[in-house]
């Protein structure tokens, strides 16, 4: 937190030591989701595309898990 008068850095009062952040478990996309996406973008779903978007996920997945 910034003080707006000095432009210094103000730390809290009560700095908690104890905050972790915690990973999400990977939620793939269901096939109903990607077919309400299809639609949107008047893509015909079908197996390429299906394909196409389970791999995106895969690197997704491999990007963000570390």
């Amino acid at each position: 937190m910034r003080d707006a008068d000095t432009q210094r850095i103000v730390k809290p009062k009560f700095d908690d030591d104890d905050i972790q952040e915690y990973a999400r478990p990977w939620r793939p996309l269901t096939d109903e989701e990607l077919k309400a996406m299809c639609d949107k973008w008047r893509i015909v779903y079908g197996g390429h595309v299906s394909d196409f978007a389970k791999e995106i996920e895969t690197k997704l997945k491999e990007k963000n898990s570390g």
